[in-house]
């Protein structure tokens, strides 16, 4: 039996009488002898192996096996994966937007306190300040906007996803 060691080579099995060959990677094997050509088609098509002269059953079996081992949980498995990247990459996204908020938040509270010391301490002066604490106010409601904005569309993003 020979193996090139990459996806998609050839194995050749070598058979009583004739020489049944056997290739994956995603296009049509091929297991031929006695006087029947038998197919096994890989990368998620259907297997067709009819036992014919010359080809062991136990071959036949074993090719049948590994394709189903390989290839038939491969696509379940391969969409719940893509399907939790997708629904990892919106809980980050969340996160970052979270965060962001908090941040923003703690800036706010930070400017608001200092402007109020400020009007407190020289209440002639205090309409200087005004502006300051609108801007903090400001760049709260449009850190909470940008919050609900990004969960709504991380959900929709994640709920539209195919799962399977």
């Amino acid at each position: 039996m020979t193996d090139d060691s990459e996806f998609g080579s050839e194995d050749t099995i070598f058979g009583a009488s004739n020489n049944d060959t056997v290739s994956g990677g995603g296009g049509n094997d091929t297991v031929s002898g006695g006087g029947g050509n038998d197919t096994a088609s890989g990368g998620g098509g259907t297997t067709n192996l009819p036992a014919g002269p010359g080809v062991n059953s136990m071959i036949l079996d074993a090719v049948k096996q590994s394709n189903s081992a390989v290839l038939g949980a491969s696509g379940e498995n391969g969409a719940s994966i893509a399907y939790q990247k997708v629904a990892q990459a919106a809980a980050f996204a969340v996160q970052d937007s979270t965060d962001y908020l908090r941040n923003i938040m703690a800036m706010s509270a930070a400017a608001t306190g200092v402007a109020l010391q400020k009007m407190v301490a020289n209440p002639s002066e205090a309409t200087l300040y005004e502006p300051i604490l609108t801007q903090a106010n400001l760049a709260v409601t449009n850190a909470r906007t940008n919050f609900t904005d990004v969960g709504s569309a991380a959900g929709t993003i994640v709920k539209d996803f195919p799962s399977s």
